[in-house]
């Protein structure tokens, strides 16, 4: 990230281009999402003279809100692969110690 944003300050020196401008157009063609919303908000603000720290706060705790989705289903998605594991080998045990094979031999 970091290397991203000194690129876009030489850039923006050497062409006299606004670094917000080429930080953004960088985060979309790399496909960054979160950086491309937040590029546009601060160069909203620069031109149009909106309140930056509100909009950046709200922005925030909208990234720590998905942050928090995105751990809750990752922990769902874990716990039903335990639970999937865990019934395949119950029910592989099962049929084993049903089979005839075993039946035969314990008998």
């Amino acid at each position: 990230m970091s290397k991203l944003i000194s690129d876009a300050k030489e850039l923006s020196l050497i062409s006299g281009r606004d670094e917000m401008e080429i930080l953004g157009e960088k985060s979309r063609s790399l496909k960054i999402k979160e950086l491309t919303r937040i590029t546009a908000m601060i160069a909203d603000s620069k031109y149009k003279g909106t309140e930056l720290g509100e909009k950046l706060s709200r922005e925030g705790e909208y990234l720590w809100q998905r942050r928090m989705k995105t751990a809750e289903e990752n922990a769902k998605l874990a716990e039903l692969k335990t639970l999937t594991a865990s019934s395949l080998t119950v029910t592989i045990t099962y049929n084993h110690h049903s089979c005839t094979c075993c039946n035969t031999i314990l008998n």
